[in-house]
């Protein structure tokens, strides 16, 4: 046996050397694919919500604010289950988590698609958003198995699953939602079919390594890092992994362990959670200001609650919702690219400053189709800036609480959209310029915030556990 130092160094690799030797392989592919499976069933379920409002107001004779609740309903149960699997999947693993979730919202998803009374619909959905809350997981997973090149891209093919959920559920929707008293029932019903396939696929892919390796499963790390791998750079036989033990995992109070860390954490949490308050906004002004022009109503002041004005989306409207998902794409396109060549903390500034610009055309009075374009573009924007959010913040924080701080994230940014329905549904009903100004405003508020963002993570390793001493001051 050699003991010398170099020859030591050659058989015993950190988690990030080691991802770095096996490359990119066909069961990260496949691992990440399926993750993107599960990120579009999540944007499917999330339709459910945008969908049914303009149905459910006129099916079940409700009012703007009951409206706006159903719409609300699966984020306040989302905004719960983000934080829960978040810091259970720190704890238990990824893909027990997955699995679990799947199930749930496979029952709960079933169970509401039966409702008959609009409060029992509102809890069940509630029910559901606690399930898929959890979906911000595969995130996780996915930039925890590829190197550290590679993130962006991982990222990428799931940011499109965000596309093709929104597609697939509007083409869903249209053949479906047309179908008298049990189309939006049979809706929700087809769209748990693919959690079924995620539950039953994500058996065969790895757990992450990286969560083994801080829960002290050194050797099954290694094993997972092999399986992971690309067939032609595999670690040989006698390779090991450095041990990364870390027996706290998940800790809420982590988040916030030093001024630095307290103030980053703060910043992106607002600013995500105000990008999703403005991405649904635009969303909902957009299809509350479609019903108005149908019916030649170009009035900006208020929008009409009055039921001569409720119309139910038709197929015309699920087939512009569908073209109106390109913006995932776009948006994809603009992280991508610009996080490859300015930057996570750049990209991300400069972005929120665009965004909230692109905002301000949508306060005038607007035609079908400019008003289209600009929502569109708007979006793009946004969508953008919120999935570079995803990406910087598995990157900034370490393994042990990784997916405590996205998930942490993801509750408030659930608040956020439980929130905005009330202002682009319920206060636009009485003016329309001033639920515009809010998001607005909300926009220049997301610009202040990423200015405090002080650390890049462009091709840099992840961090497994802290690389700081505690009591160390902030400069």
């Amino acid at each position: 046996m050699k003991n010398n130092y170099e020859s030591v160094n050659k058989e015993l690799y950190s988690v990030n050397e080691a991802l770095e030797v096996v490359g990119l392989g066909y069961m990260q592919i496949r691992a990440i694919l399926i993750m993107g499976l599960a990120i579009l069933v999540d944007n499917m379920e999330l339709e459910v919500g945008l969908l049914l409002g303009p149905e459910l107001l006129c099916e079940w004779n409700l009012n703007g604010n009951k409206e706006a609740f159903i719409t609300s309903s699966i984020y306040i149960g989302m905004t719960i289950g983000s934080i829960f699997w978040g810091h259970a999947s720190d704890i238990f693993g990824r893909k027990r988590c997955i699995q679990f979730i799947c199930a749930l919202a496979v029952i709960f998803g079933i169970v509401s698609s039966f409702s008959n009374n609009y409060i029992v619909f509102a809890i069940l959905r509630c029910c559901t958003g606690f399930a898929i809350g959890g979906f911000h997981i595969c995130y996780t997973y996915s930039t925890e198995c590829v190197p550290a090149s590679r993130r962006a891209l991982a990222c990428f093919i799931l940011f499109l699953a965000h596309f093709f959920g929104v597609f697939a559920g509007a083409l869903l929707a249209s053949a479906t939602m047309p179908i008298k008293s049990r189309g939006w029932r049979f809706y929700i019903q087809l769209s748990t079919i693919p959690l079924l396939v995620v539950a039953i696929a994500i058996y065969f892919i790895p757990e992450s390594p990286r969560y083994l390796l801080v829960s002290g499963k050194t050797d099954e790390a290694m094993d997972s890092i092999r399986k992971l791998g690309n067939e032609k750079n595999k670690l040989t036989s006698i390779a090991k992994l450095q041990p990364c033990e870390v027996t706290k995992r998940g800790g809420l109070s982590d988040l916030f362990i030093t001024k630095k860390r307290f103030v980053m954490t703060i910043a992106l949490t607002i600013a995500w959670t105000l990008e999703k308050f403005n991405a649904m906004g635009e969303t909902l002004l957009f299809f509350e200001m479609l019903q108005k022009h149908k019916y030649g109503d170009y009035n900006c002041d208020h929008i009409h609650t009055d039921k001569s004005h409720c119309r139910k989306l038709e197929t015309s409207d699920y087939y512009l919702t569908a073209l109106m998902s390109v913006h995932f794409i776009f948006g994809a396109l603009i992280a991508l690219i610009c996080a490859e060549v300015f930057g996570r903390r750049s990209t991300l500034f400069i972005l929120s400053v665009i965004s909230a610009c692109a905002i301000v055309p949508i306060y005038f009075c607007l035609g079908t189709l400019l008003l289209t374009i600009s929502v569109l573009m708007t979006k793009s924007f946004l969508t953008s800036m919120g999935l570079l959010l995803v990406l910087y913040i598995n990157e900034v924080y370490p393994t042990y609480i990784r997916s405590l701080a996205t998930g942490f994230g993801d509750c408030f940014c659930r608040l956020g959209l439980v929130l905005s329905p009330f202002v682009a549904q319920d206060i636009s009903k009485y003016s329309y310029r001033a639920a515009v100004m809010v998001y607005v405003i909300s926009g220049v508020i997301i610009s202040f915030c990423l200015l405090v963002i002080q650390d890049e993570t462009k091709d840099k390793s992840q961090e497994d556990t802290e690389t700081f001493p505690i009591a160390t001051p902030s400069k």
